[in-house]
């Protein structure tokens, strides 16, 4: 468990986590859009992968820009990236079985879907974003010599040693800006 995951999360970034999980399911959206039958759903699909993609882009490639970043010296790097596909097959594979779900079919896939988000909010799941993987970024956990530990949106794989620019997007996230 990391210091931040320790700490009680504020409302800021129980927020964020939510919208990285949202997003982190954007790509699974617009696969659902081309797949799904029924025109209604498949516009809602499609309008909420868009969402969840343009979401992603203002939250680690925009933003963080604007924030202004600080210099934080590295100590130690663990890339949890090799869990991805666990997540592909785990939490996309079942939402593609089907091209014309019921609505019993929809009700199950957003109980489904707030189950994740609840267990993606609470933990240490927000390393594993197939979106951000999309935008050439990954998600590292970090402890720095300053004495912060927690994730952040990397665009390559840092060094224990390694001098990060980046900005806080919240409490437990710092997101590298490179100008």
């Amino acid at each position: 468990m990391t210091a931040v995951s320790a700490n009680r999360p504020t409302a800021t970034t129980t927020v964020i986590r939510i919208r990285l999980f949202f997003s982190s399911y954007a790509p699974l959206f617009l696969l659902l859009a081309l797949r799904l039958e029924d025109d209604v759903v498949r516009l809602v699909a499609l309008f909420l992968g868009l969402v969840g993609l343009l979401d992603a882009a203002r939250l680690v490639l925009w933003q963080p820009g604007r924030i202004g970043p600080s210099p934080y010296t590295i100590r130690e790097v663990a890339d949890h990236g090799s869990q991805v596909a666990g997540y592909l097959v785990a939490y996309l594979l079942p939402f593609l079985a089907i091209t014309d779900p019921s609505a019993s079919d929809l009700a199950a896939y957003a109980l489904f879907l707030l189950i994740v988000a609840v267990i993606f909010v609470r933990s240490d799941m927000t390393e594993i974003n197939p979106t951000l993987y999309l935008l050439g970024r990954r998600v590292v956990q970090i402890k720095t010599d300053e004495g912060w530990a927690g994730f952040a949106v990397v665009r390559g794989l840092p060094q224990a040693g390694d001098t990060l620019r980046a900005a806080h997007l919240d409490q437990g996230i710092l997101v590298e800006v490179r100008r």
